[in-house]
């Protein structure tokens, strides 16, 4: 069960509406389709060398109760929250009563 008091970010969960332009080329938007209560926790960082240039994330959980209706995120969502921006990698259902969702998310940078 998730306490109220441990969800106290406003969390943005945002789906690609990628458009097309009159060139047929597709430009990539992402729009809000839920505003919801949730907890971000850091779970640390990752930095690795790729080449010649510094590949730097950092991998965070978002908790948040699952939605009564409308869109279940998906790793095809992201999550915008205090100007960042995290890509969802997996959803796991964490409760017994699959009330509280665990967005296990890698950072965009």
């Amino acid at each position: 069960m998730v306490r109220a008091g441990k969800l106290r970010h406003r969390v943005a969960l945002q789906n690609n509406t990628g458009t097309a332009d009159s060139a047929g080329q597709v430009s990539e938007s992402w729009s809000t389709y839920s505003t919801v209560y949730g907890e971000v926790i850091d779970t640390g960082g990752v930095e690795k060398v790729r080449g010649q240039q510094v590949d730097a994330t950092i991998s965070a959980l978002v908790r948040i109760r699952s939605p009564a209706s409308g869109t279940f995120p998906t790793s095809e969502h992201r999550v915008s929250w205090d100007s960042r921006i995290f890509n969802i990698e997996t959803v796991q259902r964490k409760d017994t009563h699959e009330r509280e969702l665990w967005l296990l998310c890698r950072e965009a940078v």
